[in-house]
């Protein structure tokens, strides 16, 4: 897949891995046998993101500046595609979140995040077709957001959903980026950044 953008000209590059357990509002991978140490693996580290539907610059920019100004790594641009077809959930004119993470593309080491405009749901809460803002597997290899229902959150909830790719489940520190919506469709404004126990387990991310 072409790239429309580096932001930043650092090096990154190749592996993926796929556990399990979908996380709601605020991710998939494979192994390549790539052998570093962590050293060498941070240098590697990085984040893609795969406009989908074309969503608005404005959303964009909102999430890789989030990014950037979080785990202080090189973000990259892919080219844009259309929304997926088959996760079309007719009944509420809704993308099937799931169908879209799986769906994306797997980038070496980096972190791949779907990001669109158009409204998305999952099964949760009892419902069949619940409206999220994101969606992400613990410590899997992609994710996916929407501005739809996040709105100005957009770039917080991008971490959100990031943090669980990188393992974090939600926190029940209400300071912490990663505490739970609880289905109220927004975050707490004091939830900003990660808390202590949480920036422990992903420390190789965030210096």
């Amino acid at each position: 897949m072409n790239r429309l953008r580096q932001r930043k000209s650092k090096p990154w590059a190749s592996c993926v891995v796929l556990p399990a357990s979908l996380a709601l509002i605020i991710s998939s991978g494979c192994n390549s046998g790539v052998h570093t140490s962590r050293a060498d693996r941070r240098t590697l580290l990085g984040m893609a993101v795969l406009p989908m539907g074309n969503p608005k610059r404005q959303t964009l920019d909102d999430v890789e500046n989030a990014l950037e100004q979080t785990f202080k790594l090189s973000v990259i641009e892919l080219k844009g595609v259309d929304m997926l077809k088959s996760a079309y959930y007719s009944p509420r004119s809704r993308y099937r979140a799931e169908k879209i993470m799986v769906s994306a593309p797997k980038v070496g080491l980096s972190k791949v995040i779907v990001v669109t405009d158009k409204d998305i749901s999952t099964p949760a809460h009892g419902h069949e077709d619940y409206g999220i803002m994101g969606l992400g597997q613990l410590g899997g290899a992609n994710c996916v957001v929407s501005s739809f229902r996040a709105r100005r959150q957009i770039g917080k909830t991008a971490v959100h959903e990031i943090g669980h790719t990188l393992g974090l489940p939600h926190c029940p520190d209400a300071k912490c980026i990663m505490v739970d919506g609880k289905g109220k469709g927004l975050m707490p404004d004091s939830s900003s950044k990660f808390c202590a126990k949480c920036t422990g387990k992903i420390r190789q991310w965030l210096n």
